[in-house]
């Protein structure tokens, strides 16, 4: 019987233990790991995870890593500041990291409908995870609140042929989910028209959280960081910018909280009902 009570203790704590690795251990070496490989990727490119004005000036060596590298993206005041990929599906950087080994960070990356040519896309649209570390895009969510935006206005994309710099003109939450309610589809990557284009860039800002001071042209490029939120089950958020015109600067915009953003149906729902 004593033999047996060691024998069902050594189980106990054997079990324990995969649990403490499972739940504890190993996340913090998946972050780690993560960490690691993006602090040295920003040491050869000479960038930095800190808040910076500073662009990246050693693309060269990044690029000569992994083949589908697009450009760096930094956001000025924040600690996003990464190697943009892309590939031939919307997939493969969802689990692989810089150096293509699986991962749960991923790597931020390009719809792989946008193009990059001399006659690029009108909307470059770029995903990353939201990873609760403050890893990839999790900062993106601070543009929940519309004080935010004056410590970070603006968005660097810098490619081997030069930077672009960007100004941030809406944040807002969307549903991709039809389950849940109206689905506002923000993933367009080209337009048929100016009209269509218009249109689009009118719904983002009647969604967005802040009213910002940048005007928005028929013949704009925009960008579209896209990430997860927690705020309802399978929710976006999203920030979107266009790029500086000849001669301007690009961060002399301000913004003011917008007192009534049309928010997705499931968000109405879920407030009515306290959930939140």
């Amino acid at each position: 019987m004593k033999k047996r009570r060691i024998i069902i203790n050594i189980a106990v704590i054997v079990i324990l233990v995969g649990i403490v690795s499972v739940c504890f251990v190993r996340p913090k070496l998946r972050e780690g790991t993560n960490s690691h490989l993006y602090n040295s990727l920003q040491s050869s490119a000479q960038a930095t995870s800190k808040p910076s004005s500073t662009p990246v000036s050693n693309l060269s060596s990044i690029a000569a890593m992994n083949s589908d590298f697009k450009g760096w993206l930094q956001i000025p005041g924040t600690n996003i500041s990464y190697p943009i990929t892309q590939t031939s599906d919307n997939t493969y950087y969802l689990t692989h990291s810089y150096d293509k080994k699986n991962g749960w960070y991923g790597t931020p990356f390009i719809d792989f409908r946008d193009k990059l040519d001399s006659t690029p896309s009108q909307n470059l649209i770029i995903y990353g995870h939201n990873m609760g570390d403050d890893q990839m895009f999790h900062e993106l969510v601070n543009y929940e609140d519309p004080s935010f935006y004056s410590k970070a206005p603006s968005i660097w994309f810098q490619t081997l042929n030069g930077t672009q710099k960007w100004k941030i003109f809406a944040a807002f939450y969307a549903n991709p989910d039809a389950n849940q309610g109206d689905v506002f589809y923000y993933l367009n990557t080209s337009f048929q028209s100016q009209t269509s284009f218009t249109n689009f860039t009118n719904e983002c800002v009647k969604r967005s959280l802040f009213k910002s001071t940048v005007d928005l042209q028929a013949n704009d490029r925009i960008m579209t960081l896209s990430t997860c939120s927690y705020t309802f089950n399978d929710a976006r958020f999203v920030v979107m910018a266009r790029l500086v015109r000849n001669g301007e600067d690009a961060t002399d915009a301000t913004a003011v909280k917008n007192p009534s953003p049309q928010m997705p149906q499931i968000w109405h729902k879920e407030a009515k009902s306290g959930i939140r």
